[in-house]
């Protein structure tokens, strides 16, 4: 729902100074900290310049959980925060997200099931006004069987209109296989094919409604099994962009930089688009 609600939240606060992390990554290892800074690319007469455009740290406690997420700009100044809190048992609760000043601006909260599953996550405005929901289904009663299991995302907003919904199909491990997103019409928007090699991602095909495939990410792996690139090619299965990791010795990203790929000047060029780089405090 993270990203549900970071959508919603870049449109309604559109034109505001508010920093959003549309990515999320969950490092390895025992961390206290770890901070991504997003850096602007610009290419003047030739040569490509960096600066830094926003700055995200996250902390951690003894227990391995994120306890906050700090923005901040390009000028090292606070944007905003978010604030997470846990159940007895480990699990998240709520989390809020309050500007530079501490004003409340959304929360947060999350319900399970009996078996530990999410069933229900809520967002609040800063009146306290239910704004969304995300309800999950999981259909897994035939698991015993080694049949796949179905897991249900339906999106609502606070008046309880369906805006979309994501069924999802997961093998016995737990692994997504098929991901079929749908308008709140109920009409497809579109279908996700994942396949996996040794046990790790090796590519998702996102295939529109006529039932072609319009793109495909293929993911690559070093001798030590840490991810090195994604590439994604286009529906004439051309190589277009290119996302080449680097990573510490607990196959954390330390750069992350993506590169647009075509054809200029009689040859393949690779231009730098944007760029992430991590620092990691463990324990």
């Amino acid at each position: 729902m993270k990203k549900l609600l970071i959508a919603a939240a870049m449109v309604v606060f559109a034109g505001l100074a508010f920093a959003f992390e549309t990515e999320e990554f969950t490092p390895s290892g025992s961390l206290s900290k770890y901070t991504r800074t997003d850096y602007t690319i610009v290419s003047k007469f030739g040569t490509t310049y960096r600066s830094a455009s926003v700055k995200f740290v996250h902390n951690f406690d003894a227990a391995g959980r994120e306890t906050e997420c700090l923005g901040y700009n390009s000028k090292d100044t606070l944007i905003d925060k978010i604030t997470y809190s846990y159940k007895s048992d480990g699990k998240l609760e709520a989390s809020v997200f309050t500007n530079a000043e501490g004003k409340k601006i959304w929360r947060t909260t999350v319900e399970y099931d009996a078996s530990g599953r999410i069933s229900s996550e809520s967002e609040f405005d800063e009146d306290d006004k239910l704004s969304g929901k995300t309800i999950y289904e999981y259909n897994d009663k035939d698991v015993a069987k080694g049949k796949d299991v179905k897991v249900t995302e339906s999106y609502y907003n606070g008046d309880g209109k369906l805006l979309a919904r994501t069924i999802s199909t997961k093998d016995k491990q737990g692994k997504i296989t098929e991901a079929d997103r749908y308008y709140g019409d109920g009409n497809l928007d579109q279908r996700m094919v994942y396949t996996y090699q040794d046990n790790k991602l090796a590519q998702i095909e996102y295939i529109e409604i006529d039932g072609k495939a319009h793109s495909r990410c293929v993911y690559r792996y070093d001798t030590k099994g840490f991810l090195s690139e994604i590439q994604v090619y286009n529906s004439n299965n051309v190589l277009y962009q290119r996302e080449i990791y680097k990573v510490d010795a607990n196959g954390n990203p330390t750069t992350i930089s993506t590169y647009a790929v075509s054809e200029k000047f009689g040859g393949t060029v690779s231009e730098l688009q944007t760029q992430s780089g991590f620092s990691y405090t463990y324990r």
